[in-house]
């Protein structure tokens, strides 16, 4: 069931009343509004990924990807990939191909004469086209784009688009913006044509405009569908050293309790005093139980960085026993994503943690992680 974030309050209260050595409890159950919507981009095995409230996104060399998360919301996700840029009469820019980079909580593709830029919000993922130099010619600023969607149009109007199944709309695409070098702001319109999407700024406003000039929409779930905490499990732990904690929990993203569901283990680093360090954390993509599976962190003095393991049962076409898999396993330093932990560390069958991360040293009392990690000699 979904755990609301009042739940999760309550989750990280007793979390944090457990750590001892550590800043007050309050520190980390007032944050639990703040993690509700936490965002963030960062680089997952070799692979651009993000995350937010009620949804995952992808970003490849040729297009970017946001789908729902929850409970039998694996199919409905929005495939945008950029086909054209410039005015509406005169010659189309030159762009092209380009890698995704992660840089400052963005993700960025050099286009040439266009910039093709994500950051991952509370709202969705806001895209930004940034044009270094007015394209020539005349009529309005156009930047197209290819959206594959499962889901059916639901309502369209220059405003918005949404999509979705029947009555329920799922997917937005809204608040298209344009902003100069000097701030001055236009509201956008959008248009559907087959499946292009068209954005527009009007000419009256890009003729005078000082460049660089950006044009901002939003891709996200429709209002009412965000959440980071369907089918919540949480654990916390805390660098003392550098007044740090990293919270991890599990995020329902898809599948249904007869199929099984696609589970997500998330984190986000937060200050001593709650703010965020960095974005929110993807760490890990599994096939799960709810109810049988979890995640658990350690925090590992002298080197910085947590460690996180993870468990789970699938579900196929009877139960089986709690899987743990070192795939599922990462290393979080105080800045960036997360990586694997590598041959620099080996797992502690059986043994447990205290609060600092000291391997080794069993643990007064529960809750604390199930598995810890020391380093290799």
């Amino acid at each position: 069931m979904p755990r609301h974030p009042t739940a999760c309050c309550v989750a990280l209260f007793a979390i944090a009343a457990a750590l001892p050595g550590q800043r007050p409890a309050r520190v980390l159950a007032e944050t639990a509004n703040g993690l509700a919507d936490a965002a963030g981009v960062h680089v997952l095995d070799g692979a651009v990924v993000g995350a937010g409230p009620g949804y995952r996104a992808s970003f490849e060399r040729s297009a970017i990807t946001v789908a729902l998360t929850g409970a039998g919301n694996a199919d409905h996700r929005l495939r945008f990939e950029l086909t054209g840029a410039g005015r509406e009469v005169g010659p189309a820019l030159a762009l092209r191909d380009a890698e995704p980079r992660c840089e400052d909580e963005q993700v960025i593709y050099e286009r040439g004469p266009l910039l093709e830029r994500y950051e991952a919000r509370a709202k969705g993922v806001k895209q930004s086209f940034v044009f270094e130099e007015i394209p020539p010619g005349h009529g309005d600023l156009l930047v197209t784009g290819r959206i594959v969607a499962p889901p059916r149009l639901h309502r369209a109007d220059s405003d918005h688009l949404e999509l979705g199944f029947y009555a329920r709309p799922l997917l937005r695409v809204s608040d298209i913006v344009g902003i100069d070098a000097t701030g001055a702001r236009v509201r956008g319109t959008l248009g559907l044509r087959g499946d292009v999407l068209e954005m527009r700024l009007p000419p009256t406003f890009v003729d005078e405009v000082v460049a660089p000039l950006v044009l901002d929409p939003f891709i996200g779930p429709a209002a009412g569908l965000a959440t980071n905490f369907e089918g919540t499990e949480f654990d916390a732990a805390y660098d003392e050293a550098n007044d740090v904690y990293l919270v991890v929990w599990h995020r329902i993203v898809g599948g249904t309790a007869h199929t099984g569901y696609a589970i997500d283990a998330l984190g986000q680093r937060v200050r001593g005093n709650g703010t965020f360090v960095g974005g929110l954390i993807r760490l890990s993509s599994q096939p799960g139980v709810l109810g049988r599976a979890s995640v658990s962190v350690a925090s590992v003095n002298g080197a910085d960085a947590f460690v996180v393991g993870g468990e789970s049962a699938v579900l196929p076409r009877r139960r089986r026993p709690v899987q743990r898999d070192p795939r599922h396993h990462r290393r979080v330093a105080l800045t960036g994503g997360p990586t694997a932990p590598g041959p620099a560390w080996i797992r502690i069958p059986g043994c447990h943690c205290n609060a600092t991360g000291r391997a080794g040293v069993p643990c007064p009392k529960p809750p604390f992680p199930r598995s810890c990690w020391k380093s290799k000699p």
